[in-house]
């Protein structure tokens, strides 16, 4: 059972303390977001993650920089889900308007020319919306990665594969129809999945990849390609996409009567806009990645943040809001840390913070050995008949052991 702390009176508290807006010298910071066009689900989220973290920082009297408390102000602006925009216009903060400081917008197209900005002008970005570990490997110094890269996603995928094929409940030999978005993280999820069933001949053995194909983001239907899914008599779907994608894809899926035993779109499936524009019954049984879920915030900053959270917005965070929250969290410790905001000084702060975390493992760091991405886990989620959602993997996490489906004779199922 989780723990509530009091956070309405905390909040309140403090913000009776807080230093005036008008009595206090401020910090910007700015970012863009997707607030409308593709992306624009995703981003509404974050934002309420970036919005939580300001609110909470500023009830506290901000930042303390050099002896002086600093107000943290968010300078934000709708970048539409265009990544030629989200580079410009992050850009015309930093050479307009002199904002040294950065946060990023949401999805690796988005934020891939974010971080070229960022490290073009030397200035540090803190990414909470990007998890493509071909992002961090371009000799960058400046762009710092929260989420745990999509290799870790697709071995968790496998991984939790392997154990219910172990358990019986799958065949030997399992047939996989792998479908990924053509971006660079669709790419490093297929490759990541390639990588993990090819590794050693045991898995050679086990695994065979039946179907292997990309597709272009932002599709009206993707009949065609789940035709081919359906001729592949497959046992486990596996589709890495964006959550627009994902919603469309999903419902074609569930109209072609398609079933697997085991389906997943990699980090969608679990959010609730899904559950109420495709049905709770369209959704369940999928598993998805979670870099964070409301299941495993135990630890005392994950209790305030779902606590704060659930104050704010009268209902429970995903994955979304907390990595955005945890990304400005990242950045306001690495200016305390520094002592300035001098872009060098907090740059520095960065690649060698250490901080706890709300995420899984409870630690935050960005090693230079990782290109400064963060090394966390996925929490795999299964959604249940019920209409909840459990933590099904690692087993050290889990609420619930996970499940195969069972697929009626006649569906597209892939029973053998």
């Amino acid at each position: 059972m989780s723990i509530r702390f009091p956070i309405r009176s905390l909040i309140a508290g403090c913000l009776a303390m807080a230093l005036p807006a008008a009595a206090a010298d401020h910090i910007s910071i700015a970012a863009t977001l997707p607030l409308t066009g593709t992306e624009s689900r995703s981003g509404l989220q974050y934002r309420e993650g970036y919005d939580l973290a300001f609110a909470l920082a500023n009830a506290k009297g901000g930042l303390r920089v050099g002896g002086k408390q600093y107000l943290v102000d968010l300078r934000a602006v709708d970048d539409a889900s265009d990544p030629a925009k989200a580079g410009s216009l992050l850009e015309a903060y930093v050479v307009r308007d002199h904002v040294n400081l950065l946060l990023s917008s949401y999805s690796t197209r988005l934020v891939e020319s974010q971080s070229t900005v960022a490290e073009k002008h030397h200035v540090p970005l803190v990414i909470g919306g990007a998890s493509s570990k071909s992002l961090f490997r371009r000799g960058y110094h400046y762009a710092f990665g929260l989420q745990a890269s999509v290799e870790q996603l697709a071995f968790a995928e496998m991984r939790f594969v392997e154990e219910q094929q172990k358990a019986g409940k799958l065949p030997a030999k399992v047939r996989i129809a792998l479908l990924w978005e053509d971006t660079a993280h669709g790419r490093d999820y297929r490759d990541s999945v390639l990588e993990y069933v090819r590794k050693t001949p045991a898995r050679q053995a086990a695994y065979e990849i039946a179907l292997n194909e990309g597709f272009a983001l932002d599709q009206k239907s993707y009949r065609k390609l789940l035709d081919n899914v359906k001729a592949g008599n497959v046992d486990v779907f596996l589709a890495d996409a964006h959550q627009a994608d994902f919603i469309v894809m999903q419902r074609e899926y569930r109209s072609l009567g398609l079933c697997h035993a085991i389906a997943s779109y990699g980090a969608r499936g679990s959010e609730k806009k899904a559950a109420q524009e495709i049905g709770p019954h369209g959704v369940a049984g999928l598993v998805s990645g979670a870099w964070w879920t409301p299941l495993v915030a135990s630890s005392a900053e994950g209790q305030t943040f779902l606590n704060a959270f659930r104050v704010r917005y009268n209902r429970d965070p995903e994955a979304y809001e907390a990595v955005g929250y945890e990304a400005a969290r990242a950045l306001f410790a690495a200016i305390e840390k520094a002592g300035s905001v001098e872009p060098g000084a907090v740059r520095a702060a960065l690649a060698s913070l250490e901080m706890p975390s709300i995420l899984p493992g409870g630690k935050l760091s960005f090693p230079e050995a990782n290109g400064y991405q963060a090394q966390g886990t996925f929490v795999l989620l299964q959604n249940q008949p019920d209409g909840s959602v459990a933590s099904v993997y690692p087993r050290a996490v889990a609420t619930r052991e996970g499940t195969v489906r069972s697929c009626p004779a006649g569906e597209a199922a892939g029973q053998h």
